[in-house]
């Protein structure tokens, strides 16, 4: 056993308060995820057999910047008024931070990319149980800081919402860490079982249906006696709404597959060789969802750095530190439709700069900030 999985098994008994002899609530991930696509409880959103007659691209991928929302590389415009939600709640574009990770669904006008509704989804929010050098423990999911981005701010006992990727072996690489003001505990991740119960990373679900055994869902409920009792579960697909999509992940190939950070693993003889089996990169998956549901790879964009864009919260008027660097043209070069890839008209492009757009989060809608900026609208 590892000094650090010992060590968040005490933290987490000293936090709860509890000597339970059994394994307790909350653990380090102890294995790396490899769930296919194909029968494991994984839909792209609005299909499983249905119709996805939505169209547009749906992007799963990190705030970048402001001047609409830069995310993998691409411009999105939206209204001042769009809807906006955060881990569900109803909340306005004045929320959005640098770091963010979003789901929206994209389509062309004559400006560009447009969407009519934001969704911010945060990898867990709940109380920290342990702080280490380079990162701290939330709810039994590991946290890492980037390179050189000290974690000690944040102390045991305190309330945050992580907003990341996942690796592989399940630790979440932080873009943005916000304090909570609500006592929430919520957690999204791929549900796994062993002999002691179903788990999400080191996190152990009460009163769950190992039904969703292989699945990605969102979690909420409160930590009671031996782990989270779980008042609301929903999916979480790691594909977005949409005919074709554009999502920011860490990705690992294996023997023609591309595994991601999510739990999904796509089959593509193509890519799947070209990526390194032997540790995790940040890259934009660029692809299409056929009519069986099933997705292929039009293109693969990698980070165009080594930093993990990870950083704390800022207000408004406070620091915000920068997001991902932007990503490379593709391992073919650029596909049709720009350079960087088929489906980012509009976008920074290859070497897009990927400094924050501003100080803190936007003021509206399309216009004012630009990239550089304060953000939009202000």
């Amino acid at each position: 056993m590892s000094g650090r999985l010992a060590l968040t098994r005490r933290a987490l008994l000293a936090f709860l308060g509890s000597a339970a002899a059994w394994r307790p609530a909350i653990a380090a991930p102890e294995r790396p995820r490899d769930v296919g696509i194909g029968g494991t409880g994984f839909a792209p959103e609005g299909s499983a057999g249905s119709d996805r007659g939505i169209g547009g691209t749906g992007f799963v991928g990190t705030i970048q910047r402001f001047g609409s929302i830069i995310v993998n590389d691409s411009r999105i415009a939206y209204a001042q008024d769009v809807p906006v939600t955060i881990d569900g709640l109803v909340r306005s574009a004045r929320d959005l931070r640098i770091g963010h990770v979003v789901r929206v669904v994209a389509r062309p006008d004559a400006g560009g990319l447009v969407t009519n509704t934001i969704a911010v989804e945060r990898e867990v929010v709940g109380p920290v149980t342990a702080v280490y050098r380079d990162g701290f423990d939330v709810l039994g999911q590991a946290v890492q800081m980037r390179s050189g981005e000290p974690s000690k701010r944040w102390r045991k006992g305190e309330h945050v919402a992580v907003s990341g990727l996942r690796r592989l072996d399940g630790t979440i690489v932080a873009s943005l860490v916000e304090p909570s003001a609500q006592q929430a505990m919520r957690v999204v991740g791929v549900v796994e079982q062993d002999d002691d119960g179903l788990w999400i990373g080191g996190l152990k679900l009460l009163d769950t249906d190992p039904a969703l055994v292989g699945s990605r869902i969102a979690v909420s409920g409160r930590i009671a006696r031996g782990g989270l009792r779980v008042d609301e579960a929903a999916p979480a697909s790691p594909l977005p709404a949409g005919s074709a999509f554009s999502v920011e992940s860490y990705v690992r190939g294996v023997e023609g597959r591309l595994l991601l950070g999510s739990g999904l693993a796509v089959r593509s003889e193509a890519f799947g060789y070209a990526v390194s089996p032997w540790r995790d990169v940040r890259a934009v998956l660029d692809g299409r969802i056929g009519p069986d549901g099933m997705p292929s790879i039009d293109n693969l964009r990698f980070a165009l750095t080594n930093s993990e864009g990870a950083g704390n919260a800022g207000s408004p008027a406070g620091p915000q530190f920068a997001g991902p660097n932007g990503f490379g043209p593709g391992v073919f070069g650029g596909a049709p439709g720009g350079p960087g890839g088929p489906v980012n008209p509009g976008g920074a492009g290859p070497g897009g700069r990927g400094a924050p757009g501003g100080t803190g989060g936007p003021g509206g809608g399309p216009g004012g900030g630009g990239p550089g900026g304060d953000g939009p609208g202000r």
